[in-house]
């Protein structure tokens, strides 16, 4: 997926770092605009690991992640078993920064052990600092408080030195993170753009979303696991809270999409018009005409990504009375392996309904299958679905799939699965 390579990439980016998370006056140090701030533990394991993953050696030649290896070569001089404390920001140039902070230990600094190096003492109001330069890249670093405060500009290490407000936002939500983890990360979405969007449409932008977002991460050689929380602001602007005062449902999608798909969305709830009311808030639209009995038994809105195609499949609790809703829509087009595919003469219902989390417009076609209504653009569309669910190839029966979602709750709001 798009957001876990984006997330990887920084991870690989810190191969050098050091450790883990400790008490709570390493995170006052934290800017407040911090795009991303990793919390690292066990970095011996994790340099392994991420030394061995297929998905971070594949990154490891991108521009980004030569950029930022370069500007953090400082971490090739530092010693440390405390814990390290990681930040990302953009200066007013919109270049990248960053800031470092970890408890202060004898030798924390071991440049004189490397080549091309140049150490010089300075001062911050009336703060003893220390400038390094190591391979053309300059660093500063001063103490305050028991407290190594590293910075990639003076500028900036002068800021944090200088303040006197703590930042409350980022501990609060480190307060959120497993302790045993090698590393999590904190996404600020608000000022980060690094995360485009985690969702299949480029329209749905991730700091629209949530506000903070912490991952705990697992790194192993054969695979990346993210778990973690998000949080967002009560109000209608973050997307997130269209499931307020809503209960999540088993996800059953993998139950009929096809094996051979390219990923789904699969969004669900217990009540529909308490879900249709918060999404109509988020998007602050009036409410319409559209006829909605067809949803009042649904209790999972799902998209299936397929090579040329999508489908839309609604599951419903009581099937007798979404076909009832159905009822002038029974123009049937064929019947394949007995079962009826209609017509449908309002391809657009969903986009409507359900933009911005789904705009497929193209709903022409439909079938019903046990307890699931299943939408194409085409009669083939409906067609592979029948054919994988009969055949019992649906994306539920293979191991992988099973593999990946043992981590995963069986009741999300939202779940989504794609190809990397």
């Amino acid at each position: 997926m798009k957001h876990f390579r984006l997330i990887v990439l920084f991870i690989f980016t810190t191969l050098s770092c050091n450790n883990r998370k400790s008490n709570i006056s390493i995170y006052d140090f934290v800017p407040e605009n911090a795009q991303i701030t990793l919390n690292i533990n066990a970095i011996e394991t994790l340099k392994s690991n991420v030394k061995n993953n297929d998905l971070i050696s594949d990154l490891t030649a991108t521009d980004i992640s030569i950029h930022l290896s370069r500007k953090l070569a400082f971490l090739d001089f530092m010693s440390t078993t405390k814990p390290i404390v990681l930040s990302f920001i953009k200066d007013g140039n919109d270049s990248l920064q960053f800031t470092l902070c970890t408890k202060n230990v004898p030798n924390l600094f071991n440049i004189n052990t490397l080549p091309n190096h140049k150490e010089e003492s300075i001062t911050i109001d009336k703060l003893k600092a220390r400038k390094f330069t190591y391979n053309n890249e300059v660093t500063y670093a001063a103490v305050k408080d028991s407290v190594v405060v590293i910075a990639s500009t003076l500028d900036l290490l002068k800021t944090l030195c200088n303040k006197n407000k703590k930042n409350k936002k980022t501990p609060s939500a480190f307060s959120t993170i497993d302790k045993e983890k090698t590393l999590s990360i904190i996404v600020n979405s608000h000022q980060s753009n690094a995360i485009n969007t985690v969702f299949y449409s480029e329209t749905l932008p991730f700091k629209n979303f949530t506000n903070l977002t912490t991952f705990d991460a697992e790194v192993s050689q054969d695979q990346i696991i993210l778990s973690g929380v998000t949080q967002a602001k009560d109000s209608t602007d973050s997307l997130i809270n269209i499931f307020k005062n809503t209960t999540p449902h088993e996800n059953q999608l993998a139950e009929i999409a096809p094996n051979n798909c390219d990923g789904f969305l699969s969004l669900t709830f217990d009540d529909f018009s308490v879900f249709n009311a918060q999404l109509k808030a988020f998007r602050k639209t009036q409410d319409s005409i559209i006829p909605t009995t067809l949803f009042d038994n649904i209790v999972e809105v799902g998209l299936i990504h397929q090579t040329n195609s999508k489908t839309i499949v609604l599951n419903s609790i009581d099937i007798i009375s979404t076909k009832e809703a159905l009822i002038s829509e029974q123009n049937r087009e064929e019947t394949y392996r007995q079962i009826e595919i209609f017509n449908f003469s309002t391809p657009k219902l969903f986009a409507e309904i359900f933009q911005p989390l789904i705009t497929y417009d193209q709903a022409k076609y439909y079938c019903i299958i046990e307890q699931f209504v299943v939408f194409g653009d085409s009669k083939e569309s409906p067609e592979n679905i029948i054919a994988n669910y009969q055949n019992e190839t649906t994306l539920s029966s293979r191991d992988y799939y099973k593999a990946i979602t043992e981590h995963l709750s069986t009741d999300a709001s939202i779940l989504q699965i794609s190809e990397t």
